[in-house]
């Protein structure tokens, strides 16, 4: 069964979905299609080591260094876990933290 994957749904209930050609799970009768860390073994990899770089960078600074430190973190972060979800996750912190720092400096 290599084009179907295990999972439950938002029930508990287990069920087995065929794959995307992508390789991303589909939703199917309106039901949510749930995954192991098994099943996305880079990305449940990336959450732990991504949530460090979210306490390491939390409050913005006006310092160079924090900016470097972060892109630096970033792309490290990248290289390692190469896909479009840790990618995306990245991008939008470093949105956030961007954001954050414009309004800090308004204020």
């Amino acid at each position: 069964m290599k084009n179907t994957v295990k999972t439950r749904d938002f029930k508990g209930t287990q069920k087995v979905l065929p794959k995307k050609e992508n390789g991303n799970l589909c939703i199917l009768g309106g039901q949510m299609a749930g995954v192991n860390k098994q099943d996305i073994p880079l990305e449940a990899r990336f959450m732990t080591e991504f949530w460090d770089m979210v306490k390491k960078f939390w409050i913005p600074e006006d310092a160079d260094e924090y900016w470097k430190g972060l892109s630096d973190y970033a792309n490290r972060l990248y290289e390692k876990y190469p896909t479009d979800f840790c990618k995306g996750q990245i991008v939008a912190y470093a949105k956030y933290l961007n954001e954050k720092y414009q309004k800090l400096k308004k204020e």
